[in-house]
C-alpha cells in the first residue's frame, strides 16, 4: 500500500511539474526537428540554445534535435540582448517558403534568468502608433469577433485578436494573460492594441 501511495504522489507531483512549467512557459514546446517540417504559417514554441547570429536580426537555435533559424525584429525582443549561448523559447509563424529554409517569425522570445519588460495599459494608450508593447492583465468585455477591453490596475483598453493569434487560449472574462503586439492609432485618434501573441498567465 505504501509503494502505490508513493507511487501516486509522484505522479502527482510530475503533473504539478509538468503543468507549472507549461505555465511559466510560452506554450507547448516542440522539437526543433519537428517544427522544421510544420507547414507556412503554422504555429510554433521551440526551447534551446542560440548556436550562431547572423545581420536582421536572424538566430540559430539548437536543441537536442537539430537547429532551425528563426528571425525577430528587435522591437519584438522588448530590450531582452541575445547572445550565443543563450537558452530560449521561441514562439511565432513558421516561414515554410523562407530563401534561408525553414524559420519561424517570432513574435515572442523569453531567455532564461531574463525577466519580462511589462507596460502598464496607461503607458500602452499614450504610445505612439506601431509601438511594440507587453503588457499583462485581464481579458474582460468581448465586443465583436475580434475586439475585447482589457483592462490592468492603470486602466483599461481596446484590444484586437484575430481568431488565427488565440493559439489555444481561450476567452474567459476575466482571465488573466499577456499580450504582445503594435499599438494602432487611427484617423480619429483612437488607440487599440492590435495582438499578435497572446499566453495565459
Amino acid at each position: 500500500m505504501k509503494k502505490i501511495t508513493a507511487f501516486i504522489v509522484i505522479c502527482l507531483l510530475s503533473l504539478l511539474f509538468v503543468f507549472g512549467a507549461f505555465a511559466a512557459g510560452l506554450g507547448p514546446v516542440m522539437k526543433a526537428s519537428d517544427a522544421a517540417k510544420m507547414p507556412d504559417d503554422a504555429r510554433v514554441v521551440v526551447k534551446g540554445k542560440i548556436k550562431a547570429t547572423a545581420e536582421l536580426d536572424r538566430f540559430v537555435l539548437e536543441d537536442s534535435s537539430g537547429e532551425i533559424m528563426f528571425n525577430v525584429k528587435a522591437k519584438r525582443l522588448n530590450g531582452v540582448e541575445l547572445k550565443i549561448g543563450d537558452v530560449v523559447e521561441v514562439a511565432g509563424e513558421m516561414d515554410a517558403d523562407s530563401k534561408y529554409g525553414a524559420k519561424i517569425e517570432a513574435y515572442a522570445v523569453i531567455k532564461d534568468g531574463a525577466a519580462v519588460k511589462y507596460t502598464t495599459v496607461a503607458q500602452a494608450s499614450k504610445a505612439a502608433d506601431d509601438t511594440w508593447v507587453v503588457v499583462k492583465g485581464k481579458l474582460k468585455l468581448k465586443i465583436d469577433d475580434e475586439e475585447y477591453t482589457f483592462a490592468d490596475a492603470s486602466g483599461e483598453m481596446i484590444v484586437e485578436i484575430d481568431d488565427d493569434n488565440w493559439g489555444g487560449v481561450k476567452y474567459d472574462q476575466g482571465k488573466e494573460v499577456e499580450l504582445r503586439g503594435e499599438i494602432d492609432v487611427n484617423s480619429k485618434g483612437i488607440t487599440k492594441l492590435d495582438v499578435d501573441f497572446i499566453r495565459e498567465l
